[in-house]
């Protein structure tokens, strides 16, 4: 179900996403879904309601089937073609470790202390603390903050830059599965 903001929040943005996260079964996010059908209805991730706002722009899916859940082939964001599964998930291009994207404290930024330096820029506002419980594993790390997992999926998605798996490596996965898996059973 769509749960909402606070009433004193869903008035004032232009624009709004959910950011749910979600991890593969060994904890690490390596996925990241654009868009959530949810009672009829097609949600977009806080991610890409940011890239919409950076470009002006607004997504659309492509290859969506209208009384499906999945469908989405890929999505169009202004001039970017985002190629997406059919669930609307991409695999998010990590631009490496932690704190690849700049960590300000938010009182300095709010302070003005850093105005010229952000002049133009995207702000992402999180908790970076392992105990806060915001920490997801990534290829990088176990304790990756989740407000840099959202950074590395709007870089993504602003510079059309997500990882594609293609379907000759998928053959090459299973066929090397096979070939490992022979020696193994044998012994």
């Amino acid at each position: 179900d769509v749960e909402p903001n606070i009433e004193r929040f869903h008035r004032t943005p232009r624009r709004m996403g959910f950011f749910s996260t979600y991890t593969d079964i060994d904890g690490v996010v390596r996925r990241a879904s654009l868009l959530i059908r949810c009672g009829g209805e097609l949600y977009v991730s806080l991610d890409l309601a940011i890239a919409e706002l950076a470009l002006g722009t607004q997504a659309e899916a492509i290859g969506f089937v209208q009384s499906e859940a999945a469908g989405v082939e890929r999505i169009r964001l202004g001039d970017l073609m985002i190629p997406t599964d059919s669930g609307g998930r991409i695999l998010v291009n990590y631009r490496g470790p932690t704190r690849t994207f700049p960590h300000l404290p938010i009182v300095d930024i709010l302070a003005g202390k850093h105005d010229d330096e952000l002049s133009g820029s995207i702000v992402v506002v999180g908790p970076t603390e392992v105990g806060i419980q915001d920490v997801y594993g990534s290829p990088f790390s176990a304790a990756f903050p989740g407000v840099e997992v959202h950074a590395n999926i709007v870089d993504n998605l602003l510079s059309g830059q997500v990882l594609v798996r293609n379907d000759e490596v998928r053959v090459l996965e299973v066929a090397m599965m096979v070939l490992a898996g022979l020696p193994i059973a044998l012994l």
